[in-house]
């Protein structure tokens, strides 16, 4: 399903990051962030696929990660650019598609890929196969979702295609051909399903 982002986030307002701005952005990302440094040391080469604003793939680079990010929106990757430099990070910045990686990259490119609120807007079928080709790439994928919650029923109040899926769907249905290294529900921006994912 196509989603235009950039019309989305400018009819919001909020669309880049500054050093006044930072602050809040870590103490959102904070729950994922913890998850990542358990499995994933600094200095660690990170994919985060579907970069969208840039607002993961930052605090991901002030965290000491070496990071490459990717969307296949020119507008978002701008955006998720200008971001970067008000908050003095560098990173790399790639326009590529989330579903054809394995067209662009070889084999353990990365030491992991991760992905905040992305998987949720395809199907089953086409959910598992990102997944699958993520850890052709790398050997670990990191990624949340939201999840069916009452607070996610009230905070989500667009028209975008979501599936708000339960956290015993998730891991018991969908990811169930995964070897599921850990998972935890957290609040951050919203209420989401943060799981950790090896290659088998």
């Amino acid at each position: 399903m196509k989603i235009d982002w950039y019309k989305h986030y400018l009819e919001k307002g909020k669309l880049v990051l500054t050093k006044e701005t930072l602050g809040e952005n870590l103490k959102q990302d904070k729950p994922f962030l913890d998850i990542l440094r358990k499995y994933v040391p600094a200095r660690s080469k990170i994919l985060e696929a579907g970069c969208g604003l840039g607002r993961t793939c930052i605090s991901m680079s002030i965290k000491s990660y070496r990071v490459t990010a990717i969307d296949i929106d020119d507008r978002m990757l701008s955006l998720a650019q200008m971001s970067a430099k008000n908050c003095s990070q560098k990173i790399a910045f790639k326009k590529s598609d989330f579903f054809n990686l394995y067209k662009i990259l070889k084999k353990n490119s990365f030491d992991c890929i991760t992905h905040q609120g992305v998987l949720e807007h395809y199907s089953i079928k086409q959910i598992r196969n990102a997944l699958n080709t993520q850890l052709k790439i790398s050997p670990l994928v990191i990624f949340s979702v939201p999840i069916d919650s009452p607070y996610n029923k009230k905070y989500f109040h667009d028209n975008i295609y979501r599936n708000l899926w339960n956290e015993i769907f998730w891991i018991k249905s969908i990811l169930k051909i995964f070897d599921i290294r850990y998972h935890k529900i957290a609040r951050d921006r919203k209420d989401n399903l943060i799981v950790v994912l090896k290659r088998k």
